[in-house]
């Protein structure tokens, strides 16, 4: 593949990929976290490992997106 040709794809395969990832996270955050935590304390240990795990996925997220934009 030429490229040019891959560049582009990483640009917008790559970008989709971060950009629903991270609306997925924000709709996580702002929707469904609380409507668990407002259904009781029981699911609070499960949040805190969720919220650790997307604090990691935001990690290989910008390391993504970091090394994609000097390929690109």
């Amino acid at each position: 593949m030429a490229l040019d040709d891959y560049a582009g794809r990483l640009s917008y395969c790559g970008g989709n990929l971060v950009g629903n990832l991270h609306g997925h996270h924000a709709w996580e955050a702002s929707s469904y976290f609380p409507e668990l935590s407002s259904a009781g304390p029981r699911f609070d240990a499960g949040q805190e490992v969720l919220e650790k795990n997307h604090a990691g996925l935001d990690r290989v997220l910008d390391d993504f997106t970091c090394q994609a934009n000097r390929v690109i």
